[in-house]
């Protein structure tokens, strides 16, 4: 009996985390869709990581989001060391029309990240090995 009650339990639970709300990064995205709710933050930790397979020591990024009254959102995204101090900083805006054209946010959006920091340029590869390594 004390098992079917444990059991009774844990698929409770499950079932409540199936159907509960999803955590999303900033209320102020709500208006967005589920992925570009997170794009910015995580292109930005990506980076990071990319940054430091190179010999960087960023340790934790941070960021804020606004929301303007012409519906134009801004992220300030900081790269921090170990202390709490800001390495980098970026500052990405785009108009809420953004959001609709499919790949033209995440283009825009990694093109800002992109010239907002000083990042290691990327590798070359040839076409052969890119295809391979696809």
């Amino acid at each position: 009996m004390k098992f079917r009650q444990i059991l009774l339990g844990i698929f409770s639970l499950l079932i409540f985390a199936a159907t509960g709300q999803a955590q999303f990064y900033a209320p102020e995205t709500e208006y967005h869709d589920k992925v570009q709710r997170l794009f910015v933050v995580e292109l930005a930790r990506i980076l990071a990581w990319r940054e430091n397979l190179q010999g960087s020591n960023f340790q934790e990024v941070t960021y804020s989001v606004t929301v303007s009254s012409n519906r134009v959102t801004t992220w300030n995204l900081h790269w921090l060391d170990a202390q709490g101090k800001p390495l980098r900083e970026a500052e990405v805006h785009y108009p809420e029309s953004l959001l609709l054209e499919g790949p033209g946010f995440y283009r825009n959006v990694f093109k800002q990240v992109w010239a907002a920091a000083k990042w290691s340029s990327l590798p070359n590869i040839s076409e052969a090995d890119l295809t391979q390594r696809y």
